[in-house]
């Protein structure tokens, strides 16, 4: 600092002293933001802990009631199964007999070829039943 006048030189510390309580103001109002920041965020954390830690002892029971309905669902898929087998089967059965009563049909009690002998329709009738 150059020589000033006492007068000036006091001004320019007046005016330095104001400018740094200025700051000294701005920092505390950014400090009393961040504390009030840290209060919320603690408050938030305190929240969540507590949420996790009443999932966390309610977890084993969630997991039994999840691990009994895994089991039911696989003894019923399993049943599924079994019954869809079943019903596969007995469809295929129903489908032989039906083709056997069918052939028992044509050749015991439908002789149609010996009925109508050599005439048109019996011709007709023949190869329709011969090609089936």
């Amino acid at each position: 600092m150059e020589y000033t006048k006492p007068r000036e030189r006091a001004l320019l510390l007046v005016e330095k002293i104001e400018e740094y309580e200025r700051t000294i103001t701005l920092q505390k109002h950014l400090k009393a933001e961040v504390e009030r920041r840290l209060g919320v965020a603690r408050q938030e954390s305190a929240l969540i802990k507590k949420q996790n830690d009443e999932k966390i002892r309610i977890w084993p029971l969630y997991r039994s009631r999840l691990n009994t309905m895994n089991q039911e669902r696989m003894k019923r898929d399993g049943e599924l199964r079994k019954r869809r087998a079943y019903v596969q089967e007995r469809a295929r059965d129903l489908q032989n007999l039906s083709k056997a009563r069918i052939m028992q049909l044509k050749q015991y009690i439908f002789p149609i070829q010996e009925v109508y002998g050599d005439s048109v329709e019996g011709r007709m009738l023949s190869d329709k039943l011969q090609s089936s």
